[in-house]
């Protein structure tokens, strides 16, 4: 299994886990529903601290503020639904360009 499977494997994984026990709708906590549900703060905060990034990083990735990320991260302003498979997307970009980096490096030192 390629390094960004296995990173994206494991957000999708934190965001499961999260949404079984507390998920967000319009109206805040809600009852898991399926697709459609909000990213609890927690999840974001853990996914975005084990693909190294700082709120700046991440809001980059994200195409938001790092302002917005904080208040996600808090649970200040809600997280939108498309942050998911965004969120998800960005760790496949980060973990290809590592891998792109690391096939770089091993060319030239093998």
């Amino acid at each position: 299994m390629r390094r960004s499977d296995e990173i994206g494997a494991q957000v999708r994984a934190m965001v499961a886990e999260a949404q079984k026990t507390t998920a967000y709708s319009e109206d805040g906590p809600a009852p898991w529903r399926g697709a459609g549900i909000r990213m609890a703060p927690k999840v974001l905060a853990k996914a975005r601290r084990r693909l190294g990034l700082t709120h700046v990083q991440l809001a980059e990735l994200l195409g938001v503020r790092e302002d917005t990320v904080r208040r996600w991260q808090t649970g200040r302003e809600v997280i939108p639904y498309r942050i998911n498979a965004e969120l998800i997307e960005a760790a496949r970009k980060i973990q290809t360009e590592a891998g792109s980096v690391a096939d770089d490096l091993e060319a030239m030192v093998l």
